[in-house]
């Protein structure tokens, strides 16, 4: 989440919010490590909650990032009003749901997405509904067609490390795709 809230479970306070990723830990990567710089070959990759983030980081870092893939993520919370991940960042939907609908909702800021993406999902997966990744997919698409965003579903795969680790060469072979291109000139990232 962008910013914590009295409601936000307290044994989850202590985990790093969005912003603490784009405006402390890629500088000090930036500043410590020389990576994460702009018009280098950078990518973003998650799984799951993971999946979210990537779609988050993108939309909040401009094309620092080349590109990224996104396996079996969810990308809009009100469409689950009843996660309880959720809930315990944002509090009840019925009682917060300017929240739900605010800047971690990845489904309505996809107008700041300047990366392809890659998502994968398993249409037997029974965490995440791959709807979160059919419909996501469908409005970046139709958004931005030239960009080369992917979507790979998989009739026979659930939401495990079997359906993931099966997607390494096709991510692998994406991210090359898109090292190719010459980058983008990158915005210093947003705060």
């Amino acid at each position: 989440s962008s910013a914590l809230f009295p409601e936000t479970r307290a044994d989850w306070r202590r985990y790093p919010t969005l912003h603490w990723i784009t405006d402390t830990l890629i500088p000090f990567c930036r500043f410590q490590f020389h990576i994460f710089n702009s018009g280098g070959r950078n990518f973003l990759y998650g799984i799951s909650t993971g999946a979210r983030g990537v779609a988050l980081v993108a939309e909040n870092t401009d094309s620092l990032f080349l590109a990224g893939a996104a396996l079996s993520g969810d990308y809009d919370q009100t469409s689950m009003p009843s996660d309880r991940l959720m809930t315990g960042y944002y509090g009840p939907y019925d009682q917060f749901k300017n929240r739900w609908v605010g800047p971690d909702n990845p489904s309505l800021h996809t107008d700041n997405l300047k990366i392809p993406l890659y998502l994968a999902h398993g249409t037997r997966d029974a965490v995440v509904s791959c709807k979160q990744s059919i419909d996501f997919s469908r409005k970046i698409i139709s958004e931005d067609p030239g960009r080369g965003h992917v979507l790979h579903l998989c009739d026979t795969c659930g939401h495990n490390y079997t359906f993931w680790n099966s997607q390494t060469e096709n991510i692998f072979v994406f991210f090359e795709k898109a090292g190719k291109k010459i980058p983008r000139k990158s915005k210093n990232i947003r705060k």
